[in-house]
């Protein structure tokens, strides 16, 4: 079983379980015959987690181990500051990599710990796998795209 579905299996709230899980199933089911993404994730905290690595494949994605092979570059800002954060981008992304190219490099400003499970986490993945595809409304106030200039 899926950490997903333990998570919503332990909810003891039947109505809450039912929503998390529509919203687990509307996700799914709009990727369903979309080919994943590769997508590369820097963070100190969740760095080789098993939930993360779950959480970007239900939203569409497939953990790659480095960023020049992947199409989507995600920072998580780790309780950085978002000018640290992008300081931090500016010096480790290359422009040439084809996520930079794409246009595709993001900062996740929502503090996300290890091992905890959040709805919002799945659905901000999901609009930044996938853009234009999914629209929570967490763009702006959970996630944030950064553009990096040749």
């Amino acid at each position: 079983m899926s950490l997903l579905n333990e998570f919503v299996n332990s909810i003891s709230d039947p109505q809450l379980a039912e929503s998390i899980q529509d919203r687990i199933d509307i996700i799914e089911h709009k990727i369903k015959f979309r080919d994943p993404v590769p997508v590369y994730v820097a963070s100190n905290l969740l760095s080789g987690d098993n939930l993360l690595k779950e959480m970007i494949e239900r939203a569409g994605g497939i953990l790659v181990s480095e960023p020049s092979a992947s199409k989507t570059i995600i920072y998580m800002n780790d309780g950085q500051t978002i000018s640290l954060t992008m300081n931090e981008i500016i010096s480790q992304v290359n422009p040439s990599w084809e996520a930079a190219q794409l246009k595709q490099v993001y900062i996740i400003t929502k503090a996300y710990t290890h091992a905890t499970i959040d709805i919002e986490l799945l659905e901000t993945l999901a609009e930044i796998i996938h853009p234009g595809f999914f629209v929570f409304g967490l763009e702006g106030s959970d996630w944030l795209r950064f553009d990096i200039e040749a």
